[in-house]
């Protein structure tokens, strides 16, 4: 007697598999039940794929190329791979140049998200690099179906190649040059690598009556060859063109900086994120460390004055870049533009759930969804771990919120950049000079304190 699962109609079946989305070893479970199982259940686990890829013969990306199994359901591809995969080792199992070659034949591929990070078991991966050359290679190649693109490099990635082949080092492979070829179908793009110039939105200079479809756009250049002049000339070529209405669907262009000038004990970094559609820069104060008697912690402020605190840099940094991407990471790893389709099917990659797992806070103009679970609260930090600081100290003295994130028109740019500094309220004065130098923390009598002036 047959069971009354198999009496179900196959759309029937599909609703019911695509509610197991998130637990994917269930999904493949099923998958090996039977044939008319498997026939509907490889359809759902094409959709989104998730492939990695280190130096070994098993590596996931290695053996989807190779058996190169219903590539065109694919409508969805992230890819966390080692920088090894573009190197010249004779040894290496797999090469870049097969992924190159793969790419066009996804003919359904929409959105693609490309993260090269360092393997933390070698060592001596910490000293190869990935060339602008490489990344371009691997944007050109992809299907122009592709509408939704993000990069994102966590090394030095600039113009050196490994490699040593001078072909990859000219400037026609230039990876603004292959975006500027993308530009006219793109809806979503952040990029966070090191090699961006003024090139890469070149192409709509000379345009006539054009109008691009560009929607979302995130900018986080890497820190180690990062250039104020590159920033200046991008804000301003970008500005220009929004006002020559070249992009009459852009929703927000953000490019997110931060600038570490520690300075005295009354001044705060500051994220930087310079808004092209409102014409404004939101500056978000932070401070490190805050002192504890087990960790040292981070502290983001909001505009209300509310302190968000971290364990860490890496978990305060990810915090900032992540809560303002136009990206978010779903289940089984995928990463998809964060208004990608419906609310159910949002659900079902498990994208509304890890939106509905975040606050929604205010800094400056910018709203930055900061996860639950990644942030403590100051009396939490205080309670748990002694977290303390000075203003802290301060604020209560003078019953005064003395540093908040705020917002400023227009972009700030070059040496308008700066620091922001505790700002005591009227007829209140610091007990004596600042000094960047001096440390009181052995020299209570000598602490800085805010001390009243009036009446």
């Amino acid at each position: 007697m047959a069971s009354p699962l198999a009496k179900l109609p196959n759309e029937l079946s599909l609703d019911i598999f695509d509610m197991l989305l998130s637990f994917r070893r269930d999904l493949v479970s099923c998958l090996r039940c039977c044939r008319r199982w498997h026939n509907i259940v490889v359809d759902i686990l094409y959709n989104h794929v998730y492939l990695t890829h280190r130096l070994r013969v098993t590596s996931p990306l290695r053996l989807f190329v190779i058996q190169a199994t219903r590539v065109q359901q694919v409508e969805s591809l992230t890819l966390s791979v080692c920088p090894t995969l573009f190197s010249k080792e004779p040894k290496s199992p797999f090469k870049g140049d097969k992924l190159i070659e793969f790419l066009p034949h996804m003919t359904t591929l929409r959105n693609f998200s490309l993260t090269i990070s360092l393997s933390k078991f070698s060592k001596n991966l910490y000293y190869v690099h990935t060339p602008s050359a490489i990344l371009s290679e691997i944007i050109l190649a992809l299907p122009e179906t592709v509408v939704n693109i993000e990069l994102r490099s966590g090394i030095w990635d600039g113009n050196r190649d490994y490699r040593d082949a001078s072909e990859h080092r000219t400037d026609e492979h230039d990876l603004c040059v292959a975006l500027r070829v993308l530009l006219p179908r793109l809806h979503t793009l952040r990029l966070c690598v090191s090699h961006i110039c003024a090139k890469f939105l070149a192409a709509t200079g000379n345009a006539v009556n054009i109008s691009y479809p560009l929607r979302q756009v995130t900018i986080h250049p890497e820190d180690n060859t990062w250039s104020e002049t590159w920033d200046d000339d991008i804000i301003r070529q970008m500005a220009s063109f929004y006002n020559l209405k070249t992009f009459p669907h852009l929703q927000s262009f953000n490019i997110l900086t931060h600038n570490p000038r520690w300075g005295t004990k009354i001044t705060w970094s500051t994220w930087a994120i310079r808004d092209i559609v409102s014409n404004t820069t939101s500056l978000i104060p932070y401070k490190w460390p805050v002192r504890s008697d087990e960790l040292e912690m981070w502290v983001l402020r909001d505009t209300a004055g509310k302190d968000h605190m971290f364990r860490n840099r890496y978990w305060a940094d990810d915090a900032i870049e992540e809560g303002l991407s136009t990206w978010v990471l779903g289940y089984n790893h995928m990463r998809l533009p964060r208004g990608e389709g419906t609310d159910g099917e949002r659900r079902k990659l498990g994208l509304k759930d890890v939106i509905e797992k975040t606050s929604s806070v205010e800094f400056g103009k910018h709203i930055i969804q900061l996860p639950q679970n990644g942030s403590l609260y100051r009396q939490t930090a205080v309670d748990k771990y002694g977290a303390q600081m000075d203003l802290w100290k301060w604020e209560s003295m003078t019953e005064s919120t003395l540093m908040r994130a705020c917002c400023q028109k227009g972009f700030l740019l070059g040496s308008d950049l700066v620091a922001l500094e505790v700002t005591l309220p009227p007829n209140w004065e610091w007990s004596r000079e600042i000094d960047e130098e001096s440390d009181d923390s052995d020299d209570p009598s000598n602490a800085l304190m805010p001390v009243y002036k009036g009446i």
